[in-house]
């Protein structure tokens, strides 16, 4: 029997290749043949072929802030990227092209309707982009990881494709570390609530959020800060901090310093922070300058899932993927989404989860030393495990079967 074989399109960062590989290692175990799409100088050209896929090129790359000449040229170089993928898939002869996202996916979806070869477009973020847009306009099925109002179904809204060692994760499980924090923290409300209000009423010894609450409101302002410091302090904060894998300047300049901050006001912090690939020695030398202990940084993290989980609290940026993997390891987090995208993708990607109380947000603009110490100085563990619980509802753990499950009909054809 002939293997059915897929074409998948993706390329350009590691929020539109990961989801794909996940895509693909799924239909790799039902014995679906395998071939790539991609541009030579990204991302892709390297990680790809590390999973045993064949990788095919294209010449084509994004026309944003490229001059006025490069847009002369556009129309030529999309044409010869145009034909490049039909070649391609007269080649390959796939039963399917699957996209996942990047400026690859533009010519590769042209030629899949020049050569009436089945389409399926896979937008991940929160709002979509021009291609995909473009593309979903003759695409046979177009599935979405957010509730975007240009899903014709909601059965087409997916989630988000992840690896295995995120969609593997229990919830329950998840949360554990949290709740043990919070629940200790609670025996130390109580106490501070008898000593600082002199309360001489019984007080329920079992933590619940609306115990919680309820002796937390009896304090004020102040009481409320010192309270939330002597409880990061007692129980030392795990922070993770990730600005993807080119790092992140404006957190390279910024976290440090809160850190600082944040010691000088008496709370303990683990951090480890992942600084990109460049920026090891400027980011240890400011470390050292500041005379941080228990503060570790490295270029990039392999076992990401694994450092998610040993954490209280992540500070990172807000692409797709990364607001997905958060919200499936019940991670509390503090978003900046990057403010460069003219459509906002990572502020719409952030607001899925915090706009329901599952995560916080600092706008770029506003992102500086003396305003993160000021958000983390009023949080608690309280508060962190009632942010990670919210994520349970909002976490797609099964996407990446939905999606295989839409592509099945397509290969039995």
């Amino acid at each position: 029997m002939t293997k059915k074989k897929v074409l998948i399109m993706a390329g350009g960062t590691g929020g539109h290749i990961f989801p794909a590989l996940a895509i693909a290692q799924k239909l790799t175990e039902q014995n679906i043949e395998i071939a790539w799409v991609g541009t030579e100088n990204r991302m892709e050209a390297n990680l790809v072929p590390k999973y045993g896929y064949p990788i095919y090129f294209i010449e084509i790359e994004g026309l944003v802030s490229r001059g006025a000449k490069a847009w002369l040229k556009a129309p030529f170089k999309i044409l010869k990227a145009i034909f490049q993928a039909k070649k391609i898939i007269q080649e390959f002869k796939p039963d399917l092209v699957v996209g996942t996202g990047g400026y690859v996916c533009g010519p590769v979806g042209v030629a899949a309707k020049l050569t009436k070869t089945p389409l399926i477009v896979v937008e991940n973020n929160g709002v979509i982009g021009l291609t995909n847009k473009i593309l979903s306009k003759f695409a046979d099925l177009t599935l979405f990881s957010y509730p975007l109002k240009e899903a014709k179904k909601p059965e087409y809204i997916v989630g988000q494709p992840l690896r295995e060692d995120f969609t593997k994760l229990k919830s329950e499980e998840n949360l554990q570390p949290l709740l043990s924090k919070a629940q200790n923290e609670y025996q130390e409300l109580v106490r501070f609530v008898q000593e600082q209000l002199n309360y001489q009423q019984a007080l329920p010894d079992t933590y619940t959020k609306d115990n919680f609450t309820h002796l937390y409101e009896l304090l004020d302002a102040q009481q409320k800060l010192t309270f939330n410091n002597l409880s990061l302090s007692k129980q030392r904060l795990n922070i993770l901090a990730v600005g993807g894998s080119l790092g992140a300047r404006i957190l390279n300049q910024n976290l440090a310093p809160a850190i600082k901050n944040l010691e000088t006001k008496g709370i303990k912090v683990n951090t480890l922070q992942q600084v990109g690939q460049g920026n090891l020695d400027e980011v240890n030398n400011l470390v050292t300058e500041l005379s941080l202990e228990n503060y570790t940084v490295c270029e990039f993290i392999d076992n990401i899932s694994e450092k998610y989980l040993q954490s209280d609290l992540i500070i990172c940026r807000s692409g797709s993927m990364t607001v997905f993997e958060i919200a499936n390891c019940n991670r509390p987090a503090i978003f900046v989404p990057l403010a460069l995208q003219k459509d906002q993708q990572q502020l719409h990607n952030a607001k899925y989860l915090t706009d329901k109380g599952a995560g916080l947000l600092i706008l770029n603009k506003d992102f500086n030393a003396q305003s993160l110490t000021s958000l983390i100085e009023n949080l608690n563990y309280h508060q962190l495990y009632q942010i990670a619980l919210k994520q349970t509802s909002l976490a797609t753990p099964e996407a990446t079967d939905k999606i295989v499950k839409f592509i099945q009909p397509y290969l039995n054809r």
